[in-house]
């Protein structure tokens, strides 16, 4: 049987208004984009309509992600994470699961959501009221902020016209890489044929790294020479270049001389999508599953150039 509130512990939960509550998320992070802040989307105040010819004007604080292409927003009390056009009169789209909330706080009139807050260098949710400790589950890890790691890889993406290009960007794109996971490599260099891309040294022992791209072929074939300074969003498929770079690394034979050999899948040309990479991770576990108990790779990696981030990894 559930616990029922005496009328005094009710009326203290609503004398708490949504103006007294201290709040932590100015310093939060989009749910869909964990590199990038959330900032000040004011006006505090929505207009719902209720069915009828009448219409509520209450107040919320409305934080939106700082890219100029997202719409998502977080608001603490009603809503968490949702999306909201930036045009004005836009109406709120509100999450069709669950999001995680705080229940500790009996003394405000509602159960605060959490957001995404940074933890040492990952991401997590968090309880928005100052003071409390209470976290949700870890988001991402080792994530460098938008306004930090810039709003583009610095390795510049293209296409290779011989193959000194092509091993300059893959092992300008591994330094990148292990100082986003955090690796202590002494020195890298490429490798010869037959073997994994990157020969290293790891902790003082020797080490090899192999590539894999993750990028549509139609879309590769489509740019000539280096990629736009500005590229500007558009829809492509993630999961047909995803399965196909891990098909590819699946029936792959290396020579490491014994040496233990990691995979790192790298996004370069756009942004990804986490939450349909998420998803796509989860449909195709078999494979994935495969390539790690049944193919050469100690680790298998996830690495974004433009968040400088590493999405996801996994060990055998």
């Amino acid at each position: 049987m559930g616990t029922v509130e005496n009328t005094e512990a009710i009326n203290n939960r609503q004398q708490v208004n949504f103006g007294d509550l201290e709040v932590e998320n100015k310093n939060g992070y989009c749910d869909l984009h964990p590199d990038s802040k959330l900032v000040d989307g004011g006006p505090p105040w929505l207009l719902f309509q209720d069915g009828s010819d009448r219409a509520a004007c209450n107040p919320f604080q409305i934080w939106r992600c700082s890219r100029s292409d997202c719409i998502r927003c977080y608001e603490r009390s009603m809503f968490g994470y949702f999306n909201m056009d930036h045009a004005r009169g836009s109406s709120v789209q509100p999450n069709a699961l669950p999001q995680q909330r705080c229940y500790r706080h009996h003394q405000l009139s509602f159960d605060p959501f959490m957001f995404i807050g940074k933890i040492g260098t990952n991401r997590q949710f968090r309880c928005p009221v100052r003071g409390c400790e209470n976290l949700g589950p870890e988001v991402a890890e080792h994530v460098a902020d938008i306004d930090q790691a810039g709003e583009e890889p610095s390795v510049r993406p293209k296409r290779f016209s011989n193959e000194t290009e092509k091993k300059a960007f893959e092992l300008a794109v591994f330094h990148e890489f292990i100082k986003a996971a955090k690796l202590l490599v002494d020195w890298a260099e490429n490798a010869k044929p037959n073997h994994p891309d990157i020969r290293c040294s790891l902790n003082g022992q020797e080490y090899w790294f192999e590539l894999g791209r993750i990028t549509n072929e139609t879309l590769a074939q489509k740019i000539k020479g280096p990629w736009p300074d500005d590229p500007r969003p558009f829809s492509f498929s993630q999961e047909e270049p995803l399965v196909r770079i891990i098909n590819k690394k699946s029936a792959s034979n290396y020579d490491t001389n014994g040496h233990p050999v990691d995979l790192v899948l790298h996004f370069d040309q756009q942004r990804p999508d986490q939450t349909m990479l998420g998803r796509c991770i989860q449909k195709h576990a078999a494979a994935f599953h495969q390539l790690r108990h049944g193919g050469p790779f100690s680790r298998i990696w996830i690495y974004d150039a433009w968040s400088k981030s590493v999405l996801w990894s996994c060990s055998s």
